[in-house]
């Protein structure tokens, strides 16, 4: 125990103290010299760091990153240095951690990680150009933590001059994916005008987290092009996180020529990604578009697909025929009831006999005539009660 307690000794080092009665005392000095924007506390603001107040310990964090440039070198030296914190927090209390000191030891052992966390947050949140140099020298930090704050800290900034390395590690396939989709999204804020080709080219990478964030990019900024990379991926996609988010991606767009790929799609499928084609379906289809794209599938020579069309199509024009929907929309519900089996198209014409709509009503009535099915006997006392009893002599 004496070993660690020499260790955190040798943390707390003999610069400025952070010492205050209470939270609030603290917090109100941090504004104070957050608003000063004298660079003189910012070691200050560095012992700040150690406080035991996570609370503390985060606004202690965006203070630092509001002073900018100075306060980059002191930030990378805590990462990078830090031998006395390095020792003790790899070395020494893993290896305590099975003494009678284990809640104590984790618990000091959390706290200098809270601390490494709130070191890369204040990094992270640098937003002054004149810190550009010193991060970009940091850039490619040997820890992949650094990196990614460092990355995050150049878009926040938007420089063109970042544009370059970040472009590198994005086609660079040897990068780990985490840095690789940190570089994409910073290159996006730094309006990089290459960016779309590399993230289509991203859309296309064999690595399932890069490839979504692609198909992020490219579903928000160029949906056009979107559909014509997720129907051939939805084609070939071993994976099945690939698979689903295809599925879910196309959804998003809403596109009717998405309809047939995710049949097909499920078709072939494995049930997990039956359960999200079926549940993006009626998510996003279940409109008098999606619906008539998929009444030609109800005749589909696949049984599997035949199935699932009509009962897709059934599950639609029953939602559909809501007077919450447009008149149009429920006639059009109304046309498609005699292709449905008898005992729905018989519900979705006497549903549509109490329609608010008069057109609806007279669609209703006029399918129910026109059916040469015969017409139940609940129908045809409804029909009765209505007056209409042309067809009450149906066998």
């Amino acid at each position: 125990m004496a070993v660690v307690l020499a260790g955190m000794m040798a943390l707390s080092g003999c610069g400025p103290s952070f010492s205050y009665p209470n939270y609030e005392a603290a917090s109100a000095d941090v504004k104070r010299m957050v608003a000063s924007h004298d660079p003189i506390h910012i070691p200050t603001l560095i012992a700040g760091l150690r406080h035991k107040d996570e609370r503390l310990q985060k606004e202690v964090a965006e203070a630092l990153a509001t002073f900018g440039a100075p306060a980059v070198k002191p930030l990378m030296d805590l990462c990078h240095g830090g031998k006395a914190e390095s020792f003790l927090r790899d070395k020494i209390l893993p290896g305590m951690l099975s003494s009678h000191n284990k809640p104590r030891l984790k618990a000091l052992q959390a706290h200098a990680m809270r601390r490494r966390q709130c070191i890369l947050l204040a990094i992270s949140l640098i937003r002054d150009p004149e810190a550009l140099p010193d991060l970009l020298a940091n850039v490619d930090d040997p820890a992949r933590d650094v990196q990614l704050a460092v990355i995050r800290a150049l878009g926040g900034i938007r420089n063109a001059e970042a544009c370059e390395p970040l472009a590198k590690k994005l086609q660079d396939s040897k990068t780990p994916a985490d840095i690789r989709i940190a570089s994409a999204k910073a290159l996006q804020e730094c309006g990089y005008a290459p960016i779309k080709d590399l993230m289509l080219k991203a859309a296309m990478d064999t690595n399932s987290v890069l490839w979504m964030t692609g198909i992020e990019y490219i579903n928000k900024t160029r949906p056009r092009e979107a559909l014509d990379v997720l129907l051939p991926l939805l084609n070939n996609a071993d994976s099945w996180l690939i698979g689903n988010t295809v599925v879910a991606t196309l959804g998003h767009l809403g596109s009717s020529q998405a309809i047939k790929p995710l049949f097909d799609a499920y078709d072939r499928g494995p049930g997990g990604i039956r359960a999200t084609i079926d549940a993006t379906l009626h998510k996003s289809f279940y409109t008098q578009i999606g619906v008539t794209a998929m009444i030609p599938l109800m005749d589909d020579p696949r049984p599997e697909v035949k199935k699932a069309a009509s009962n897709h199509v059934e599950r639609a024009c029953c939602e559909l025929l809501s007077p919450a929907n447009h008149v149009q929309v429920r006639r059009f519900v109304i046309a498609q009831a005699p292709r449905f089996s008898a005992t729905l198209s018989w519900n979705l014409m006497a549903r549509g006999l109490h329609d608010p709509s008069p057109d609806v009503k007279a669609d209703a009535l006029a399918a129910i005539k026109s059916d040469p099915r015969p017409v139940p006997d609940w129908l045809r006392y409804k029909l009765e009660k209505m007056g209409e009893t042309s067809k009450t002599s149906n066998p």
